[in-house]
């Protein structure tokens, strides 16, 4: 979020409006929010005040501090100092309902939001995109792997119903808070990355492995020693879910013209064409793949696709 920007004319009716657009206008409005007069901000409708002094609050948040030589392009130290950063934050009441009000969810009461990573999108559309892009292909036999586990948000849904489930990271306090989420979880084991690259002695050794949410972080050479290695641990025959933002999409188009270059913390924009074309060379066959679908909110940006391990 910028914080400074000129008030817009008329600032309650433009806000009143924005608030219940795309993500893309409600971002201008918090910036026009930051700008407003104390006065003006006094005289909103009750439910509008207590937004803009929510994305007041948000632009006074102590943020993140990058260690000395870290740079912004680095998918594995930056991401570990961001995320443990928001791992330790994540416990403060307040931090959540700022990342809420962020989301526009500013009226939920951050206090059910109780893993990591629920604050960033409507749990009906993660749940829709477990049910259909990895339990059909999961069982209780299965040998399970995420890459950026993160809080648990998804493995808490997969993790007890496979029979051996690996949860991978680079940030370490994020795999504390997976911990904490699966606690009760006897078949989960932790793993903390100290690149792109998998253990070796886990060749051969998975059913399933997937990503959800992280390779839109990731950049293009990131994403494609992960697919290497999907090819190296999975079994013959054994299945994949890759999930990358798109900028083919609308919504996609609407997010990446609101960066101004890439870094870790947003988004590095794939097209569908591309991302095929690293799934062939890694000698993966795509099975199933989607972009646009109306409906959900990670279907309308992204793309998903499907893939599985040649059994010769």
């Amino acid at each position: 979020m910028l914080c400074g920007y000129r008030a817009m004319a008329q600032p309650s009716i433009t806000l009143l409006v924005v608030y219940h657009l795309p993500a893309s206008v409600r971002r201008i409005a918090h910036r026009a929010a930051v700008a407003l007069p104390q006065p003006v901000v006094a005289r909103l409708p009750g439910g509008l005040e207590e937004r803009v002094v929510a994305v007041r609050a948000w632009c006074a948040e102590k943020r993140f501090v990058a260690p000395d030589g870290a740079s912004p392009l680095d998918n594995v130290g930056y991401n570990r100092s961001l995320w443990d950063w928001y791992a330790e934050r994540w416990s403060d009441l307040d931090f959540r309902r700022r990342q809420l009000a962020n989301e526009g969810r500013g009226e939920e009461d951050p206090a059910l939001v109780d893993r990591l990573g629920e604050e960033w999108g409507r749990l009906d559309d993660v749940a829709q995109v477990v049910d259909r892009w990895i339990m059909p292909y999961v069982s209780a036999d299965s040998v399970v792997g995420e890459i950026g586990t993160g809080g648990a948000r998804v493995a808490r849904m997969v993790a007890p119903r496979v029979g051996e489930f690996h949860a991978f990271d680079v940030a370490p306090k994020m795999l504390d808070r997976a911990r904490q989420g699966l606690r009760g979880v006897t078949t989960a084991q932790f793993h903390v990355l100290d690149e792109p690259r998998l253990p070796a002695a886990l060749d051969g050794h998975f059913d399933f492995v997937y990503s959800f949410d992280v390779f839109v972080h990731l950049d293009l050479h990131v994403q494609w020693r992960y697919l290497q290695d999907f090819g190296r641990v999975l079994r013959p025959g054994g299945r994949a879910l890759v999930h990358t933002a798109n900028l083919d999409t609308q919504a996609g188009w609407e997010r990446f013209v609101l960066q101004d270059r890439y870094r870790v913390e947003g988004f590095y924009f794939m097209v569908p064409a591309a991302v095929r074309t690293l799934i062939e060379r890694a000698g993966l066959n795509l099975i199933d793949e989607l972009s646009g679908e109306p409906g959900n909110f990670y279907y309308e940006r992204d793309y998903f696709a499907l893939l599985e391990k040649p059994t010769a």
